[in-house]
């Protein structure tokens, strides 16, 4: 099935990605559903998750340059060595190497990898990519150690978070940064339809349940292990002698308490599609312990809103625990303290 060369053009004009990326994805995209597009807005037009998946991927470079850039004030000196763990389109990779630096990325997926590696020949990149787990048994000896290690939405992936953690403790070197994006299953836009599927309330749901919801509209596997907050984090990366402090991030920015109104509006009509078009495909208990929990989740945020007076601490934690879609945490060596931090969020 050939790629349009006019959706080709039209693709890397909007998104800034290279030929060999762009035609690798784009045929992919039109193999895995069957069908030819010829122009951009015939994809974006298509019914969700399907649109945020592309722009998803087409934006991988874009994401990378702004991380970089966000990571950038952070250093006490310029890393020599990266690894982006679960490096996916390879978009980190390419900003990374184009200041310098030397690249590692790993990647379960062999599809990804493929991706990855058109990308950073778009830009003439000799990156290293390895099919490989950050859970697998002797990485440290096959990698090495590097200054920075960045793993952007991704360790809700994995099932064992405290090994993977151990691990990349392990990969970091002494005064190293280790940057991890983390998703809030309680963000009230997440509650109206997840970062990964797009699904109302399914952050809601154990994951046992989750898997019975995502199987009913989805052929591929659920790939989310589970969904752990913050302090989890910070106690594991302490334990393991590192220093991790949660940190604004302009990548994804915290909402203000003037936004709850429209967030609301957004999730109540989630909820009403949900009765209107979803719940018929599910099993009624699973449909009815959807609408429980979303009633509980929608009460408890209702009731810390009320409870909230303005300019007290409690604003600051009523903001990270619902308007919050990504936390941000910067972690680095006990005895290196993190440069450059601007505050939490």
């Amino acid at each position: 099935m050939q790629v349009d060369e006019q959706l080709i053009q039209q693709v890397q004009s909007h998104y800034g990605a290279g030929p060999n990326y762009t035609r690798a994805y784009l045929d992919y995209w039109q193999r895995s559903r069957g069908q030819s597009f010829q122009t951009l807005q015939e994809i974006l037009n298509l019914p969700p998750p399907e649109p945020m998946w592309f722009d998803y991927a087409l934006s991988a470079n874009w994401r990378g340059e702004q991380l970089y850039q966000f990571i950038k004030p952070y250093l006490s000196k310029e890393p020599q060595r990266y690894l982006d763990i679960g490096c996916g389109f390879g978009g980190c990779l390419v900003a990374f190497a184009r200041q310098g630096v030397e690249v590692c990325g790993i990647e379960v997926d062999q599809q990804r990898i493929e991706f990855a590696k058109a990308n950073c020949k778009d830009y003439q990149i000799n990156a290293r990519v390895f099919q490989l787990s950050v859970l697998e048994d002797q990485i440290e000896d096959r990698l090495g150690t590097f200054d920075v290690i960045t793993c952007m939405d991704v360790i809700e992936h994995l099932l064992d978070v405290p090994k993977a953690l151990q691990k990349m403790a392990n990969l970091l070197k002494p005064g190293g940064l280790l940057i991890l994006e983390i998703p809030n299953k309680d963000s009230l836009s997440f509650v109206a339809s997840d970062g990964h599927f797009n699904l109302f309330g399914i952050t809601l749901l154990p994951r046992t349940e989750a898997i019975e919801y995502h199987r009913k509209f989805f052929s591929f596997e659920y790939d989310v292990g589970y969904y752990h907050p913050p302090d989890f984090y910070e106690t594991e990366l302490k334990g393991l002698g590192l220093q991790p402090q949660m940190i604004s991030s302009s990548l994804h920015p915290v909402r203000e308490i003037r936004e709850t109104d429209q967030l609301i509006s957004k999730a109540i009509r989630s909820y009403i599609r949900f009765l209107g078009e979803t719940h018929s495909k599910l099993p009624e208990k699973l449909t009815q312990r959807i609408k429980l929990n979303f009633a509980t989740y929608m009460n408890r945020f209702l009731t810390d809103l009320s409870k909230m007076p303005e300019g007290t601490q409690r604003v600051e934690a009523f903001r990270r625990r619902y308007l919050t879609d990504f936390w941000i945490l910067i972690a680095c060596d006990i005895m290196m303290p993190i440069v450059g931090i601007r505050g939490n969020s």
